[in-house]
């Protein structure tokens, strides 16, 4: 099964909704009304990003697979 971060990379904008038990993430162009966060790191928990990040998405994963937390900047937009 996919998992949410699957295909999401440094420097994608997703739109990150729910409550933290039911998060959804769903990727967004840059800049657009419907994008929210920017992923700036990937990291193995969400424990593992850094300080100053604004808020992360952590999916667990089973079978083998290695778990991945997104690491998420405001995504900022000159002039709004």
């Amino acid at each position: 099964m996919a998992s949410a971060t699957d295909g999401l990379a440094v420097g994608d904008c997703v739109n990150l909704s729910g409550t933290d038990q039911h998060a959804k993430l769903v990727k967004e162009p840059c800049g657009s009304p419907q994008s929210n966060f920017k992923v700036f790191a990937k990291a193995a928990t969400d424990a593992d990003c850094p300080r100053d990040a604004d808020s992360s998405y952590y999916a667990k994963r089973g079978f083998g697979r290695k778990s991945q937390a997104l690491c998420l900047d405001i995504d900022w937009v000159v002039g709004s």
